[in-house]
């Protein structure tokens, strides 16, 4: 059985951004996604959020690389949010008091299964229903 990994907003900023600190710990990751050993998810909160910056500052050719790598990628699942991710997603934001985009993520985390949780948001520690985390550097 194929392992499921989530994959947080900040690993794709990371990665397509190619962050100088960042960049070497987590491009196993996407290899392995790659190459179809491991099976990404993410929800579409993660697209909404890799691309508010390059559309603030004028950026279309990353937003578009950033669309291209999300929606396109084989062996990467892009989450769309439906009633039974509303409907965790609030639970978990009532019983963790976490900003409604966390939630969403987490929620999708636990309904698709995954094995590992990607991120660099300590904020996910909180969340009992998740599966393991690896928090990739801090939030700053």
């Amino acid at each position: 059985m194929l392992d499921k990994v989530f994959i947080d907003t900040c690993l794709f900023i990371y990665f397509i951004e190619r962050h100088p600190r960042f960049f070497k710990k987590i491009k196993h990751i996407f290899t392995q996604i790659d190459k179809g050993t491991k099976l990404g998810v993410s929800s579409v909160i993660s697209l909404h959020e890799v691309l508010v910056q390059p559309f603030r500052k004028g950026e279309i050719s990353l937003a578009k690389k950033y669309e291209n790598i999300l929606l396109h990628s084989k062996n990467l699942l892009i989450i769309p949010i439906h009633t039974d991710v509303v409907r965790l997603s609030a639970k978990l934001r009532a019983k963790y008091n976490i900003p409604t985009p966390d939630a969403i993520q987490a929620a999708v985390a636990v309904l698709q299964s995954v094995d590992i949780f990607y991120t660099s948001d300590t904020i996910f520690n909180r969340i009992i229903e998740l599966p393991k985390i690896d928090i990739i550097g801090e939030k700053e």
